[in-house]
C-alpha cells in the first residue's frame, strides 16, 4: 500500500525504517478491518443466533439483535471510514492533508460494504467452488474477496490523489 500510494502520489520513498513501522501500523488496522467486515456484515446474524441458543430466549437478547439490525450499517460504515481515511493519509511518505482524503474514502467504504454484500450473496447462492476445488475452496473464496476489496482501496486512493492534485494546483 505505501508503494502504491507512493506512486500514485508520485512521492520519493523514506528512510526504511519509518516505512516499516508504518506498514506495521498499517497491517494492524487492515486486518482489524477485514476481521470486523467478515464478522459483523457477514455473520452478523449467525453469531447473534449462536448466542441466542446459548444465552436462551431472553428480553435483552432480543433487544440487543433488533439494535443490531438497525444499528448494523451506520457503524460499519462509520468505523471502516474512519479507519480507511487514518489509512489513506498514513500510506504516503509526504504529509496528505486529511481533508483531500473523504472522496476516496467515502468511495472505498461504500464499495467495500457493497462489494462484501454482493461477495456474500454470491457465495451462499450460487458458486459452489467445493465441488471442484474441495476444501481449499474456503482459501481462494478468501483470496478472491481479498484481491476484489484491494482493487476498490487502490480505486479510492487514485481519487484522493487527484483531489490532492488539483487542491495544489
Amino acid at each position: 500500500m505505501i508503494n502504491s500510494s507512493n506512486e500514485i502520489y508520485k512521492v520519493m520513498p523514506r528512510n526504511m525504517i519509518s516505512r516499516r513501522l508504518k506498514a506495521i501500523v498499517m497491517t494492524f488496522i487492515l486486518v482489524g478491518l477485514f476481521l470486523f467486515l467478515f464478522m459483523v456484515p457477514v455473520f452478523g446474524s449467525t453469531i447473534f443466533e449462536i448466542i441466542k441458543r446459548i444465552a436462551g430466549e431472553g428480553t435483552v437478547v432480543n433487544i440487543v439483535q433488533e439494535m443490531l439490525v438497525i444499528l448494523k450499517y451506520p457503524i460499519v460504515l462509520l468505523i471502516l471510514f474512519i479507519n480507511i481515511k487514518i489509512m489513506y493519509v498514513i500510506a504516503p511518505d509526504q504529509e496528505i492533508p486529511p481533508n483531500t482524503t473523504n472522496k476516496g474514502a467515502i468511495f472505498t467504504t461504500i464499495g467495500w460494504v457493497l462489494a462484501t454484500e454482493i461477495f456474500a450473496f454470491y457465495i451462499e447462492r450460487f458458486a459452489r467452488y467445493d465441488l471442484f476445488y474441495g476444501s481449499i475452496s474456503n482459501i481462494l473464496i478468501l483470496l478472491l474477496w481479498v484481491y476484489l476489496l484491494s482493487y476498490i482501496y487502490v480505486l479510492g486512493m487514485v481519487i484522493n490523489a487527484s483531489d490532492y492534485k488539483r487542491e495544489l494546483e
